[in-house]
């Protein structure tokens, strides 16, 4: 299941895609390169944040975490103040975390690359599939993937055939199709690595003019009071999920009562589309400061999302919300306020644990951006 707002950008319409489309497989999140970062503190009464790791002590930026799925490493797309890297962090803390594919001046030359994208694991935990920046200084990724083999460790490259960009990579199914966004559509392509040729993309679903799919909430106060309002939105549902929450077709503003996790879509499909011209209002969602970062569970059951300055799980199948973290991580005499970025979160399978970047703001101490640990396990019965 996924759920994410597309935020409008510069990219032109392709006419000549179908878009219709397959119906998509995915159960993940496309996030948007561009999201700002955004503020909340922590607090772990119930052991919610287990660890704290500070991470390399040249570290500037952290994004994209990911929980192996023994959990027993963690992979990250890093920046020291030099390079960018793909690290990789045990979990317990054993040892420090290791660059496994460096972005240097040879590398750079080789393929063409000036910055390393978002980051994929597939399910078998064998194969890092990230995007990549082109040499242009242009907004957008080059139209091919990085690969990088975790047991053989060798690196390679799928290029993707008729799309502009290619960004947000997100494994589906058994690990055999890699959906991602393009500049105006979400599309996909069988992954087989190695890869000898081009990939022809199909598409997934088609939107206006994209440039990612990053949650866009915002409040929009009328006669009537509070709207949440969200530019564009794309969600994908499993049919059972369509049936369950008793959408729509039609496109414009939801009725009143209509909860944040109800969406408007063409029914019979799996991806949902609401009109950025319309400006669709979703009604009756909780008055809080803002909605940001959904992720879902493996199992589609819950999304977990943060709220102003709370960090919040969503039971789909109860109409309450579980508030994970609110507050602030006591250190010492202070308190340590973690700054979330933008790609900011991943479950794990399980659905027990979470890996999250952070940076540390207002502490008595320093400690550079790293990576949290968060156990949910005492919020599932």
């Amino acid at each position: 299941m996924l759920i994410g707002a597309l935020v409008l950008g510069g990219c032109p319409k392709n006419t000549s895609d179908d878009p219709s489309g397959a119906a998509a497989e995915t159960h993940s999140l496309v996030l948007d390169w561009d999201a700002q970062i955004k503020e909340i503190p922590l607090l772990a009464p119930r052991l919610g944040v287990t660890r704290f790791y500070s991470g390399h002590k040249d570290m500037r930026h952290i994004r994209s975490p990911l929980l192996s799925p023994d959990k027993k490493q963690i992979y990250f797309v890093g920046k020291t103040r030099s390079r960018w890297a793909i690290w990789s962090q045990s979990s317990d803390t054993s040892d420090a975390a290791k660059p496994l594919v460096v972005l240097d001046e040879k590398m750079k030359q080789k393929w063409g690359w000036r910055s390393l994208g978002d980051l994929a694991l597939s399910p078998d935990g064998r194969h890092l599939v990230f995007g990549v920046r082109g040499p242009k200084k242009e907004q957008g990724l080059s139209p091919q993937f990085g690969v990088f083999d975790l047991k053989s460790r060798r690196l390679s490259t799928i290029p993707v055939e008729g799309v502009q960009q290619a960004r947000t990579p997100t494994f589906v199914q058994d690990g055999n199709v890699l959906a991602f966004a393009d500049c105006a559509r979400i599309a996909k392509i069988p992954f087989q690595p190695p890869a000898t040729a081009g990939q022809k993309a199909q598409t997934v679903a088609f939107v206006e003019g994209i440039r990612g799919a990053c949650p866009l909430w915002r409040p929009r106060v009328g006669p009537k009071g509070k709207d949440w309002v969200v530019e564009l939105q794309v969600a994908l549902l499993t049919p059972q999920w369509q049936e369950r929450l008793g959408v729509s077709s039609s496109v414009g503003q939801a009725q009143a009562g209509t909860s944040l996790w109800r969406f408007m879509m063409p029914m019979g499909q799996w991806v949902p589309l609401l009109s950025a011209a319309n400006h669709a209002a979703l009604k009756g969602a909780p008055q809080w400061s803002g909605f940001q970062t959904p992720v879902f569970s493996a199992n589609g059951d819950a999304i977990y999302f943060s709220a102003g300055r709370r960090l919040a799980k969503k039971d789909l199948q109860s109409q309450g919300v579980d508030y994970v973290l609110p507050g602030a991580v006591s250190a010492g005499n202070g308190f340590l306020g973690v700054r979330f970025e933008e790609r900011f979160l991943s479950v794990h399978a399980d659905g027990n644990w979470a890996v999250a970047t952070s940076n540390v703001l207002g502490a008595p101490i320093t400690i550079p951006p790293g990576l949290i640990l968060i156990d949910f396990s005492h919020l599932n019965p």
